[in-house]
């Protein structure tokens, strides 16, 4: 499992889902007194342990267009035969290593969003019987705005791990 059920996972559902309707007191009484806690959280395990995180990388360039930047200048004046003979420079594993603190970053917050994502839509197929279409371009729109101001943030944690600005948001 790449991302534990805690309570910024919790945070995320429950932004996602509320974006969608919510959960209501009823949908709390058809599922006990735990609530719907341990169901999301078997959910969230099972999408996270099936997931391919190969999309990640996608993801990531769409996201936060400055990291092909930062790709590009990690690797720029390096020829293949050099990095795969080893002859890396001081200044390529530098670059290189903050171009993966800030892939993570920017992975991590991302790959949450999608597990978020797919929880809810699992949560509301099942809590109205009917599926929710949460990647269509409208269900998009809302979650692009709802977390706009964290996706801006994340781009500043990731941007400090470059070295492309001082001071972190977190």
């Amino acid at each position: 499992m790449n991302y534990s059920y805690d309570n910024d996972a919790i945070s995320l559902v429950n932004r996602v889902d509320a974006l969608f309707g919510g959960i209501t007191n009823s949908d709390l009484a058809d599922y006990g007194k735990f609530g719907p806690t341990p169901l999301a959280a078997a959910m969230w395990w099972t999408a996270d342990s099936q997931a391919d995180y190969g999309a990640e990388g996608d993801v990531v360039d769409g996201s936060y267009p400055f990291m092909q930047d930062a790709w590009n200048d990690a690797m720029g004046g390096f020829e293949l035969t050099d990095l795969v003979n080893d002859a890396k420079t001081d200044e390529y594993v530098k670059k290189v290593e903050a171009y993966d603190k800030a892939y993570q970053i920017g992975a991590k917050f991302e790959s949450m969003l999608w597990l978020a994502c797919t929880v809810v839509c699992a949560w509301r197929t099942l809590n109205d019987g009917l599926p929710l279409d949460i990647w269509s371009a409208e269900s998009l729109d809302k979650i692009e705005k709802e977390f706009k101001r964290d996706r801006e943030a994340v781009a500043n944690d990731m941007k400090f791990a470059l070295g492309l600005q001082t001071g972190s948001t977190r």
